[in-house]
Order: structure tokens, then sequence, then C-alpha cells
């Protein structure tokens, strides 16, 4: 599988919808064997907003293994 980690400061709800996009993407393109775990700062998140737009794009996308710490 593969393991994505944003350390990110500071995450909005654009730079949510920006970043769970370009996730997807390569996801798409390389195709990793095994399941893709993202874990995020749950402190870089300026809003609720932008952790539900991250977390929901990314499982609507297939990335069942969010977390944030």
């Amino acid at each position: 599988g593969a393991l994505l980690v944003c350390l990110d400061a500071a995450v909005t709800s654009t730079d949510a919808v920006t970043l769970a996009h370009g996730i997807a993407a390569w996801r798409r393109e390389l195709a990793p064997a095994g399941e893709t775990t993202c874990v995020f700062r749950d402190s870089a998140c300026v809003d609720d907003a932008a952790r539900i737009n991250l977390s929901s794009i990314l499982r609507q996308q297939g990335i069942d293994r969010v977390y944030s710490i």
C-alpha cells in the first residue's frame, strides 16, 4: 500500500479540496498495490469545513483510511 502524510501547518477549505483531488489523481495514476492511508495534522485544518471536505472527497474517491492526528 501507500502511506501519505501531510504535516502542513494550515489547510484551508480551498487547500483541502485541491489536496484531496491531487491525492486521488495520484492514486489513480500510479495504482499502488494495497490500500492507501492518508494521515493529516488535525490542528492544521483551519475549520471544520476543511477537515470534512478533505475526508469526504478522499472517501468518495475510494480512500477509506483517512486519519487525523
